[in-house]
């Protein structure tokens, strides 16, 4: 069962067997004891997670209800929600919650995924309960909603980029993208892509490193390579806030291009080179055995080729743009035309290092092999300059 947009009601009728009411800070606070077997599914719009059957809290809640159904109470912390309106018809043992667009489960979509699949599968026990706290409140705005959810999800360990999908920081990226590019984004935990795809967290590092306010002849974006978690961490508190001002912003029209240029990189990096690059043991590693291709284009991967070689190379292109008479950033050449020029240079640089130094893990520190792939950019499509 896959709960959309489109399953979503605004008026849910629950049937219940206890609950209890209490007013805290001004809110009415519902706690309802229901059979799951009675349960009905509620709207997932705040929570900042999809919840996928692939998880562990997922199939030992199902097992639960399976197997030891009267446990589920005990085991399981249930389900929290908000709502704008709770009508009770007490005579039935009845609750009609009233959700607008935004509102709704906050907290437990897994264990609300469990039962409801669990009910498609067998009967389940009248044993097995579940409980369901509602919080009813009119007055509460969107972004207060967005922080509890954020709150109540933490001890999951929920992505920022779940957060940051859920408060609309992605939009402006993804109006920039082509369908098939920004279909392979994994923008939020729970998105169902199919195959393989890139991490929100990987594509912020990535278009951090051609930030030419940030990062200059003297420095170097080593931060998407070693901090990449603190660099999404930074963009996403850019664009929180009344005035929202991402660093990042005059990048995201480069964005399909510079997925294509890593991909590109990553499949010809190793091609008409010689033996030099490719006979480093750690490249020898990272060689494949049957097929692989990039996850946007396809493009056919003869290595695994390790990050701390692919994302120098990467972000030595921030040379190779330029600022137009609009204040847009272009490219000055087409980049994968420059790559082919300088890849054997690039990849020279990669070999000595890695003569001198043995330590891949040492390249994501080390500015000085960043800086030399940059110049070496530079020289090609600047002259020096």
């Amino acid at each position: 069962m896959v709960i959309t947009e489109s399953s979503r009601k605004k008026e849910i009728t629950l049937s219940y067997f206890q609950y209890n009411v209490n007013n805290v800070n001004g809110h009415r606070v519902y706690t309802f004891f229901i059979l799951c077997e009675d349960y009905k599914e509620l709207p997932l719009d705040p929570n900042p997670r999809n919840p996928v059957i692939t998880s562990a809290p997922y199939k030992d809640m199902c097992k639960t209800l399976k197997d030891e159904p009267h446990l589920f109470f005990l085991k399981n912390g249930g389900i929290n929600a908000i709502a704008n309106k709770v009508d009770m018809i007490k005579s039935d043992r009845k609750a009609i919650l009233s959700f607008e667009r935004g509102w709704g489960i906050i907290n437990g979509g897994h264990t609300q995924l469990a039962i409801l699949n669990s009910k498609e599968e067998f009967a389940i026990s009248s044993e097995a309960i579940v409980r369901l706290e509602v919080i009813e409140t009119s007055s509460m705005k969107l972004d207060v909603l967005v922080k509890i959810a954020e709150a109540k999800n933490s001890s999951a360990s929920v992505l920022s980029s779940s957060i940051a999908h859920l408060q609309g920081h992605f939009k402006p990226i993804i109006k920039e993208m082509k369908p098939e590019y920004e279909g392979k984004i994994r923008w939020h935990e729970g998105r169902e892509i199919d195959g393989r795809s890139i991490s929100a967290t990987d594509l912020i590092s990535m278009l951090n490193m051609f930030d030419v306010d940030t990062y200059n002849n003297d420095r170097h974006p080593i931060e998407s390579s070693n901090t990449k978690t603190k660099v999404f961490n930074e963009w996403k508190k850019s664009n929180d806030g009344p005035d929202p001002n991402s660093k990042l912003a005059k990048i995201y029209h480069l964005t399909d291009d510079i997925i294509d240029l890593s991909e590109y990189i990553e499949s010809t990096c190793t091609e008409n080179l010689g033996k030099g690059f490719t006979s480093i043991k750690v490249m020898q590693d990272a060689k494949i055995n049957g097929t692989k291709s990039t996850i946007v284009n396809g493009y056919p991967l003869r290595y695994n080729v390790p990050r701390g070689f692919l994302l120098p190379m990467l972000a030595a292109f921030r040379a190779n743009l330029q600022t137009d008479e609009d204040g847009k950033l272009e490219w000055i050449e087409n980049p994968k035309d420059v790559f082919d020029r300088v890849k054997k240079k690039l990849t020279d640089t990669l070999r000595e290092y890695m003569k001198n130094h043995d330590n891949l893990n040492k390249i994501s520190k080390d500015s000085m092999p960043w800086r030399v792939m940059y110049d070496i950019v530079k020289e090609a499509v600047r002259g020096g300059q």
